[in-house]
């Protein structure tokens, strides 16, 4: 229905456009001045949506701003949620004020029939203004993700606080889990070792594997570190939890780490 809608929208539309110019047209052959000024149209036009434009935005803030991200749920989170955050004020801001500027130029200087535009070829000032200004800009939005990334992936365990490690295996369409058992240690595998009934190659030569426990859903406690071992059996997936602001590739043939503390 919706896209019926639509299509007579844009026949209706094309339908008054062939009408004004077979108008134009015959004011044209009949030697008379042009009937409708398309250059103010234009012009307003330009400054009617710009306003429907930053209403947009408004709109997208309000309604959907909310919908972003979900509250975040560990510490390092909140870092994560402080420099989107600004990252979103910074660029919200530069694409208001340069849409303001270039609506406002469009509405403001259309042609008029009597006046010349001004060829302005080039500014040494102004081109180093909009160059150094976002380099600066953009080397602190980079220098603070580096330090946000070292703080998540080079902190120092705390000795009396040991991690709870969780063995996270993907594969094509499942995760398996695997929970150490009283020894803290998840045990050895090796993807020679896969058969029919030993999906993950688990080495049960190894003592740490004997206590350990498999589960399907993920279980972690709160104001404690958890740290994962991501491995996958056949091609790359993402091990993605929003909540606690994780998301790492797993790769074949290669074990990744995320440690981090939930608080929720």
């Amino acid at each position: 229905f919706y896209v019926l809608l639509f299509l007579l929208l844009c026949l209706f539309i094309a339908i008054i456009g062939k009408a004004l110019k077979v108008y134009e047209l015959t004011r044209e052959t009949q030697g008379k001045p042009e009937g409708i000024n398309w250059n103010n149209i234009n012009g307003v036009l330009f400054a009617i949506f710009l306003v429907v434009g930053l209403y947009g935005v408004y709109w997208e803030y309000t309604v959907h701003g909310s919908m972003i991200l979900p509250e975040a749920a560990s510490e390092h989170g909140k870092r994560i949620d402080e420099m989107f955050n600004i990252t979103l004020i910074i660029t919200t801001i530069v694409f208001i004020v340069t849409h303001i500027i270039l609506f406002f130029f469009t509405y403001y200087y259309k042609s008029k029939g009597n006046r010349k535009a001004y060829f302005y070829p080039h500014n040494n000032a102004l081109e180093r203004l909009w160059t150094i200004i976002p380099a600066l800009v953009l080397t602190v939005l980079v220098l603070m993700g580096f330090l946000t990334w070292r703080s998540i992936f080079n902190k120092e365990s705390d000795p009396n606080n040991k991690p709870l490690s969780i063995e996270v295996t993907s594969s094509q369409f499942q995760w398996d889990l695997r929970y150490p058992g009283a020894d803290g240690v998840v045990g050895l595998k090796n993807y020679k070792k896969i058969t029919s009934i030993n999906a993950l190659g688990i080495d049960f030569n190894d003592k740490n594997s004997l206590d350990d426990q498999v589960a399907d859903e993920i279980v972690i406690p709160v104001n404690k570190p958890v740290r994962f071992i991501l491995t996958s059996k056949d091609v790359l997936h993402s091990f993605y939890m929003p909540h606690f602001r994780v998301q790492l590739n797993t790769v074949p043939g290669m074990t990744s780490y995320f440690e981090f503390t939930p608080t929720i």
